[in-house]
Parts: C-alpha cells; sequence; structure tokens
C-alpha cells in the first residue's frame, strides 16, 4: 500500500501560491505545484529533481515517460524513506476551466486527482483554500494571460462545479489566512496531517520553489510580499452591477462566506 499523501485544492487566484511557500517552511514537507493526472504546470520529475533533490537526474529521466500515477507514488514512497511528507497541490483548474492550457484543452468537470489517487489505494488527506469569488474573477482577468475577456457567466458556471466538487473536504478562506495566518496555518496542518512550520511568517518569503505568483507576466504585489498581511479592500476600478453582486454571493454562499465583505 502507497504512504499517504496530502493534497491541496485551490483554484487560481485563491493563494495558492502563498500557502505552498508557507507550508514549505517545514522541512519534512514536500509540495508539489499544480500538478493533475491531466497535466501539470512544470513536469512532477523536474520538480521532484532540480526543487527538492528527492531523485537524482537519472532518475528524473527515467520517470519521464511514465504515468502520473507512477511519478506520485514513486515519490511518495520516496519521501517516506527519507522521512518527509508529499503534498500535492493540485492544478485543479485544468479540471473545471476549459481551453486554460494547450496541455489539457478540455475540462471534466470532477476532481481527477482525487478519483486517480483514491483508486490506487492512497489514504489521502486533504484541504481547500478559498477566497471571495469576485477577487478570484478580477484576479484571473488580470493576470491570467488569455483570460482578458473571461465571461463573469462562464467563471461562474467553472467555479461553481468547481465549489460542488469540494464542498465535503475542510474549507480555509485565504482573508482568514492573511487576517490569523499562525492559526489558520496550524488548522490547515492537521487537515493536511502536515508538520507546522513555527517560524513560517518570516521564513516564506524565501521558499522559491512553487509556482504561481512568479510564473506570471505581470506580477502581482504579492510576488514580493515580506509579510502576511490581511487582504486590502479591493480597489480594482470595476463597479459590479446589482446581478452581478447577487451572482458573486451566491458563489461566495456555496463557498461557505456567510456574509458580505
Amino acid at each position: 500500500m502507497p504512504p499517504p499523501i496530502s493534497v491541496l485544492y485551490c483554484f487560481p487566484r485563491s493563494g495558492g501560491t502563498l500557502l505552498s511557500q508557507c507550508l514549505l517552511c517545514a522541512p519534512a514537507t514536500v509540495v508539489l505545484s499544480e500538478v493533475n493526472p491531466a497535466a501539470s504546470f512544470l513536469p512532477v520529475e523536474q520538480q521532484a529533481s532540480a526543487w527538492f533533490g528527492l531523485i537524482t537526474a537519472k532518475e528524473a529521466a527515467a520517470l519521464e515517460a511514465r504515468t502520473y500515477l507512477e511519478k506520485v507514488t514513486f515519490l511518495a514512497r520516496r519521501c517516506a524513506k527519507k522521512k518527509r511528507r508529499l503534498c500535492v497541490r493540485d492544478w485543479v483548474a485544468i479540471n473545471f476551466v476549459p481551453g486554460l492550457t494547450p496541455l489539457a484543452p478540455e475540462a471534466s468537470g470532477v476532481l481527477e486527482q482525487r478519483l486517480f489517487l483514491r483508486d490506487a489505494g492512497f489514504e489521502v488527506t486533504e484541504a481547500v483554500l478559498l477566497r471571495r469569488s469576485e477577487q478570484v474573477f478580477r484576479s484571473m482577468r488580470r493576470h491570467i494571460p488569455g483570460f482578458q475577456s473571461y465571461p463573469l457567466r462562464e467563471f461562474a458556471q467553472h467555479y461553481r462545479g468547481y465549489l460542488r466538487a469540494v464542498a465535503d473536504i475542510p474549507r480555509f478562506q485565504l482573508e482568514e489566512l492573511t487576517a490569523k495566518p499562525a492559526d489558520t496555518l496550524r488548522r490547515i496542518c492537521a487537515a493536511l496531517r502536515l508538520d507546522f512550520p513555527p517560524r513560517f511568517q518570516s521564513q516564506f518569503h524565501r521558499q522559491e520553489h512553487v509556482t504561481g505568483n512568479n510564473t506570471l507576466p505581470l506580477k502581482p504585489a504579492s510576488a514580493s510580499a515580506t509579510r502576511i498581511e490581511s487582504l486590502p479592500t479591493p480597489t480594482t476600478g470595476v463597479k459590479s452591477s446589482p446581478r452581478e453582486r447577487a451572482l458573486f454571493a451566491s458563489l461566495d454562499a456555496l463557498a461557505g462566506y456567510a456574509t458580505e465583505p
């Protein structure tokens, strides 16, 4: 039976990079960034070799032709042998947003990561990091190439499908992570069964082995942040209509937000 594995689900522009940086402050934790059975932003074996030294270049070359499950199983066992714990930050958007990447132009509409790992016999511990829907939408349009004209109706459809898929998984909010970092990260680590790194607030910005802000052509302010601070009140210059606000409110309610910001 393969070793247990932790899975973190984050929709684009929801704080996945920040959380990954925080988790990586624990020496025993390995976080593979934005990987998925359908496709990975950077190859699994490349991250394992170049970023974390889990495997040699020769082993990475041998893994290149293997299936996603074979790669993850090999790396989970290697982590266990080295007294480390493997966490997968799922590239979940490719399962819910068609056309996100040429690597996976179609979207299955299901959590493929969960299905593949459970079918392979993994004991999976999971957590979801969420953000208010309007800020996810505005940030995707602002920062992700090709999504400057992302229609709100399509976003709502894709995001709603995602929220329904993760409804039974422990959910955490980016707003609470930035407002109460230590308390929230401790609870996330408990859900994922990962070590809590007590000095993460002074070390997170030094963790460079992640994908996200550092791969965007237009880098947000968070890409160079050295402190975790409460999210500011958005000033996007875009005023939502009553109908749009109602749509965002319905998505936020589905995500577990109690009130409007």
